[in-house]
């Protein structure tokens, strides 16, 4: 048997290609948000829209962990 046809190949193979899409959506990701605050620096109101879009996924996920703490 091969070493590529291995289970251990196939989950490293799985992991890095997983980590190369996230690392190309965050570049994505920030590339976008870079252009949004450039083409808005002017817009208060549109930052601080953005600024409230972007704080509210942390206040979400706080709450859920709160709301569901680990058994003991």
């Amino acid at each position: 048997m091969a070493f590529t046809d291995t289970p251990e190949y196939v989950a490293l193979l799985a992991a890095v290609t997983a980590a190369a899409g996230a690392e190309e959506s965050a570049t994505l990701a920030l590339n976008g948000l870079g252009a949004y605050i450039l083409a808005h620096k002017t817009d208060p109101a549109a930052l601080t829209a953005l600024a409230s879009q972007l704080q509210q996924p942390n206040v979400d996920l706080a709450a859920a962990i709160a709301a569901n703490p680990t058994p003991a």
